[in-house]
């Protein structure tokens, strides 16, 4: 019978080894950053609140 704390110990840095890779790709991915969306030059009027506004989003209520 062998030492059961060997298999214990090689799984503990397997598994240990599996964190480090998936928070160093986690982190890149926060770096890559998103593009945003150009803005909409077009005018347009708010269907919740009726505001007229240039753009995408309301600056009265954000829809």
């Amino acid at each position: 019978m062998g030492n059961p704390f060997k298999n214990i110990k090689e799984k503990a840095l397997t598994a240990r080894s599996m964190a480090n890779r998936r928070a160093k790709r986690f982190v890149e991915w926060q770096r890559k950053g998103v593009t945003p969306q150009p803005l909409s030059g077009d005018s347009h009027v708010c269907l919740n609140c009726s505001t007229a506004f240039t753009g995408n989003f309301c600056p009265r209520c954000g829809q």
